[in-house]
């Protein structure tokens, strides 16, 4: 038995059905959002297929990985086969949803687990440096399941071959279109509202302090 068995063992069951509830709530939350995202950007799909050019649910995927941690790695699964089911218009059939999701959740958990090296995730990628080691991750990992993906889909038969081609490069653009142009601005998102509230605070009208105080004040709290 590990150390960390040992330690839930003798946590309190109130404390462990709270983390219980709330790791559940997460789920849920993430679900409805990916199902949400994946039925917006639900538009000019590759014909016989499902793949759109803007697919911002892998975003909302890293980000839950990111922030919460690669334990809710299972949840990328079960939110892709659901969307798969719920949207309309999207039916590849059960074995390619199992099979494609399989292969997505794997990929983007392992994603997730190299950009959790240098990523922040109440600060997004704050130099120069981490951005390109975002990009070159976030390209190579998103070619990967494309690539992967898509070979499952035509070795099951739930792609013709002649559009395997259009299928990847569709499936690459619009998952990488997604990730870069959402998952920077969800990171950053907290710190920002920290920040905020820090300076709001600093320079609320509750302080005992001249109208000319306040205004230098709340200038020299933004300028730090």
């Amino acid at each position: 038995m590990t150390i960390r068995s040992l330690a839930l063992l003798t946590r309190p069951a109130p404390e462990l059905l709270h983390e219980a509830l709330q790791a559940a709530s997460i789920v849920c939350a993430y679900v409805a959002i990916y199902v949400a995202l994946d039925w917006i950007s639900f538009f000019q799909a590759l014909p016989g297929t499902c793949l759109t050019p803007w697919n911002p649910p892998p975003a909302a995927s890293l980000a839950l990985l990111v922030i919460k941690g690669l334990r809710f790695a299972p949840s990328l699964f079960v939110a892709g086969v659901i969307s798969d089911v719920m949207v309309v218009g999207c039916s590849p059939g059960m074995p390619a949803a199992v099979a494609t999701n399989s292969i997505a959740a794997i990929g983007y958990t392992g994603v997730a687990a190299a950009l959790r090296r240098f990523a922040h995730a109440n600060q997004g990628f704050p130099r120069v440096a981490n951005i390109a080691h975002f990009l070159l991750i976030v390209g190579t990992g998103t070619l990967a399941v494309a690539t992967l993906a898509v070979t499952a889909l035509v070795m099951i038969n739930g792609l013709l071959p002649r559009l395997a081609y259009p299928a990847v490069l569709h499936y690459f653009i619009g998952d990488l279109t997604g990730i870069v142009g959402l998952l920077p601005a969800v990171l950053t998102i907290p710190h920002a509202l920290v920040h905020e509230n820090h300076i709001g605070g600093v320079c609320s009208p509750g302080l005992s302090i001249s109208g000319f105080e306040q205004r230098s004040a709340c200038r020299d709290v933004s300028s730090d």
